[in-house]
């Protein structure tokens, strides 16, 4: 997976809302984060990005964490969480250049950067149909009643969610575990799965 896609998956992962949206009630199966391997059941391998993109994308991560979390004890509500989230996802994407000035999604910039398209033929179509579908969902939902309202983190939500259930056939997983990981995501919309 992207480096830039797993910092903030692994982030969200750690904060325990890859279930969770919005601050709306999940029935149970959508709380099913789905076991230790999940994260497993599509398997994307990339090359590494350089180590200069890689320090700079952590340091972008620790410092958006930094300014919206700060030195956190307790783990705050899950509609703050939410709201906590859409900020770091903001400021995550306008520190990697991927919104306007304004702070609102740029589909050009988006496109354009090759951690979120995958250059390879297995991986570019399905980016680039969860880039053009996401991005429009995403501006709405970030819309309304978001703290931060680019869509930064609704827009990775809905890549994740595409990436993991389009995942070609060569890469998957098939096993209960993961096939029946996937009916969940399939069902859950506010579920964020990971893709290794």
């Amino acid at each position: 997976m992207h480096l830039y896609l797993a910092g903030i998956c692994s982030l969200l992962i750690s904060l325990e809302i890859v279930s969770v949206a919005n601050g709306a009630a999940t029935p149970d199966e959508c709380n099913d984060t789905g076991g230790e391997n999940t994260g497993m059941c599509c398997k994307h391998k990339r090359e590494p990005e350089s180590k200069e993109k890689q320090e700079e994308y952590e340091n972008n991560m620790k410092n958006c964490f930094s300014k919206y979390f700060g030195d956190i004890q307790d783990p705050p509500a899950e509609d703050v969480k939410i709201s906590l989230m859409e900020c770091v996802g903001e400021c995550f994407f306008n520190a990697s250049g991927l919104l306007t000035p304004d702070l609102k999604l740029s589909q050009e910039k988006l496109n354009a950067k090759d951690d979120i398209v995958d250059p390879d033929p297995k991986w570019k179509a399905i980016d680039e149909a969860a880039v053009k579908s996401c991005f429009d969902k995403s501006v709405a939902e970030g819309n309304g009643s978001a703290k931060c309202k680019s869509g930064s983190f609704q827009f990775l939500r809905c890549v994740l969610r595409e990436r993991f259930l389009n995942c070609p056939k060569d890469v998957w997983t098939d096993g209960d575990e993961c096939n029946n990981y996937r009916k969940v995501v399939e069902k859950c919309p506010n579920v964020i799965p990971g893709v290794a």
